[in-house]
């Protein structure tokens, strides 16, 4: 169990990689050997384990210096290898019979008691300052390549304390009202580089929820969203921090998807728009603070989304999705609830 040394909550996350994600080479034929070293400075920042207390869990205390290690082993059977984002984001699935040992001890390969997914493994407490060995066999039959459809990595992770995180996101990761209208009137007008070459037909318009998807009953205070989000709809920050799943004083570090699309929103990734609270405080000075949603032209000007009563048809509407959908993009309503309580098995590597 991790613990905070002040008492503040902390938010665990795959921050970085001390080996970037591959796939084994030498594990057909013989044991295949990773090796990598820890300086001073790199061990110093790694926590320790208290198992003093007896008939007590054992327990790990970490700050915002701390740094822990985990092995992670995803399917991923892609020509290209996953970026950083698509890692992140893809489950933990081990190569079936497959057997990993650090430093000579073994490691043990978990799964979750009700769900029986996959588990990271811990490297933390192993680990030793200078040359660390990773051994890795398998047990196949000489024609089975199934491994081959598996990558192996080892994460970095960090830590941030809640109001530390808060705050370094609202003042490093801002982005400018006018850099989103630009994304906007790019995407409408067809020039954005990051459209799909194969999208032909371009939108006059688009569709921004205002609603914080968590609440589903007010505009966001701080609308936050992933860099690597392709939507502009956005979540509240505070709201988004508060509701990561926590074991002791830490959140777990794998509960970091995008309430809307499922991306990649790890802290490092996490952005407060401009644009979106320019929004909010003029619909707010108009009175219209119960706003769903705004409607951007190709010009850069919205207007508020007219609602539409319950069984009656508006034709816009209609055809304005049908564009949608041949273009590729979906302004699905934000649903009210995103978080399902697990009662199952922690997964607090």
């Amino acid at each position: 169990m991790l613990q905070s040394n002040t008492g503040e909550r902390l938010y665990l996350y795959a921050q970085s990689f001390l080996r970037d994600p591959q796939r084994l080479v030498d594990a057909r034929n013989r044991i295949e050997k990773w090796s990598f070293t820890l300086s001073p400075e790199q061990m110093a920042r790694i926590p320790k384990d208290d198992a003093s207390r007896v008939g007590s869990p054992t327990v790990r205390v970490v700050d915002d210096k701390s740094s822990m290690l985990r092995l992670r082993c995803v399917k991923w059977d892609g020509a290209q290898s996953p970026n950083e984002h698509n890692w992140a984001t893809s489950d933990t699935s081990w190569i079936p019979y497959s057997y990993f040992t650090l430093n000579g001890k073994s490691l043990e390969q978990r799964k979750k008691l009700h769900y029986g997914k996959d588990l990271p493994i811990d490297l933390t407490s192993i680990v030793k300052e200078g040359e660390n060995l990773l051994e890795i066999s398998l047990l196949r039959a000489p024609e089975n390549e199934h491994f081959r459809n598996y990558m192996v990595a080892i994460e970095i992770l960090g830590v941030k304390p809640h109001a530390a995180l808060l705050e370094d996101i609202q003042t490093n990761n801002h982005v400018s009202a006018a850099s989103t209208k630009q994304r906007i009137k790019d995407k409408l007008s067809g020039t954005d580089n990051d459209e799909d070459d194969e999208i032909a037909v371009v939108n006059s318009t688009l569709n921004i929820t205002l609603f914080d998807p968590f609440v589903g009953s007010k505009m966001c205070d701080i609308p936050a969203r992933s860099k690597a989000c392709d939507h502009f709809d956005c979540f509240d920050l505070a709201t988004f921090l508060e509701t990561r799943k926590r074991h002791g004083d830490s959140s777990f570090p794998d509960h970091w998807k995008c309430p809307i699309c499922n991306g990649d929103a790890r802290p490092q990734h996490l952005i407060v728009d401009g644009f979106m609270q320019e929004v909010r405080n003029e619909l707010e000075k108009q009175g219209l603070s119960n706003t769903r949603a705004i409607v951007m032209s190709e010009d850069g000007s919205w207007k508020p989304k007219q609602e539409v009563l319950e069984g009656v048809a508006d034709h816009d509407d209609d055809d304005a999705f049908a564009d949608r959908r041949m273009s590729g993009q979906q302004n699905k309503p934000a649903p009210q609830v995103m978080e399902v309580i697990d009662l199952g098995d922690s997964d607090d590597d």
